[in-house]
């Protein structure tokens, strides 16, 4: 359950979302690009402290709401021929057109430097789902090549790999040894990726973040610090 509020931080108006989690135990923000700022609050608590929490945190709130670019909510970005789209760390120009003689079945095609799309005439101006959807099923691919490449190097092995959309976190690995991915992950270059991938891999060993578990980590991927921000510092390039 979630609404929408609105606020104001340093004499400007902030749009935010209201959600309410039934594990959450304390209030949380979080800001991105593509959620905006989110207040999470545990079930039955009232909304009377938002005003005062959000005031507490208005330079925090500021600082991060102005680098996100979503006072007025979630940046969507325009999908449209010019648009440029990170593939695996190098960017594409768009170039979408419709499907001649009446041909319904979408054309994708990456280039150098290109990603031509041909679609319907009907989603030509809404190309957005058809982009995600391709993008979703590239991830996938090359997601569980990678899965499959690094557990043989690791000898650590998930029981199953997911791949879809998370807003939260990049990758995660669940008590049964899944391993999730969020698709987006296509768009940062190889090093990053295979950063994520190695990195829930360890988990797989290490249910934390303690010494151990880095000291895996590194022992796989020596200069993973290198890599390892480069989807915080870039997380405009690789938003939707």
């Amino acid at each position: 359950m979630s609404e929408t509020r609105l606020a104001l931080v340093k004499g400007k108006a902030l749009k935010y979302r209201v959600r309410r989690h039934p594990r959450a135990r304390s209030w949380k923000l979080t800001v991105s690009r593509d959620q905006g700022l989110v207040v999470t609050m545990p079930p039955g608590q009232n909304l009377a402290g938002i005003d005062e929490l959000l005031k507490e945190c208005e330079e925090w709130l500021e600082l991060n709401v102005s680098r996100e670019g979503v006072w007025e909510g979630p940046a969507i970005r325009p999908i449209a021929t010019g648009t440029e789209i990170l593939w695996l760390g190098i960017a594409r120009r768009l170039e979408i057109s419709a499907l001649s003689g009446g041909r319904k079945l979408r054309r994708m095609e990456i280039g150098s430097g290109i990603l031509k799309m041909e679609l319907p005439a009907d989603e030509v101006l809404h190309p957005r789902p058809a982009l995600i959807n391709f993008l979703k099923k590239k991830a996938k691919e090359d997601l569980i090549w990678r899965v499959e490449y690094w557990s043989l190097i690791t000898g650590l092995v998930p029981s199953k790999v997911i791949v879809g959309e998370r807003n939260t976190r990049w990758g995660s690995c669940s008590s049964q040894g899944t391993l999730s991915f969020c698709y987006r992950l296509v768009m940062a270059p190889p090093a990053v990726i295979d950063c994520i991938v190695v990195h829930e891999l360890c988990h797989l060993k290490f249910c934390n973040h303690g010494k151990d578990f880095y000291g895996l980590l590194e022992s796989f991927l020596p200069d993973y610090h290198q890599t390892h921000n480069w989807l915080t510092e870039n997380a405009t390039s690789v938003s939707l």
